[in-house]
């Protein structure tokens, strides 16, 4: 086999199956027929108004879905922490200097429920206004599991 480096085409010796053959080349064809027969109006790469109403409520129908999704969530582990903190065992803690709610809550964890939970739960069940407390006051918190 030999190789004739001006023209870059491969000569060879033997059979014709073995001889060079032209690449072929794909060609593009843009555009085509419509079921008409005739050529399709040229696309200007914006939607029109049937596309733009279908992609706006298609978008609006995903955000909806996903706060509908978020919603019940929320409303799923709110009510399992409400069902935790029903039936929790209590018992009463006397406040020293330095205490805070988040403290005595983080000191006290119960099962499934956030320490920020907790906090809100101690303060209702004591009738809290505001996180404040004074030393000596006496607070209903859940016993230790």
């Amino acid at each position: 086999m030999s190789r004739n480096a001006c023209t870059a085409v491969y000569a060879f010796e033997g059979t014709a199956a073995l001889a060079a053959r032209p690449a072929r080349r794909l060609t593009l064809v843009e555009g085509g027929l419509n079921r008409k027969g005739t050529a399709p109006a040229p696309r200007t790469g914006r939607l029109d108004a049937p596309q733009l109403v279908f992609a706006i409520l298609a978008g609006a129908a995903v955000v909806a879905a996903i706060v509908l999704a978020s919603t019940l969530s929320d409303l799923a582990i709110s009510s399992s922490r409400a069902r935790a903190l029903e039936d929790v065992a209590t018992t009463t803690v006397t406040v020293s200097e330095g205490d805070s709610l988040w403290g005595i809550a983080a000191e006290r964890p119960v099962e499934g429920v956030e320490t920020a939970d907790l906090v809100r739960w101690i303060a209702d069940a004591n009738a809290l206004d505001g996180a404040s407390l004074r030393p000596g006051q006496s607070l209903v918190v859940p016993a230790r599991g």
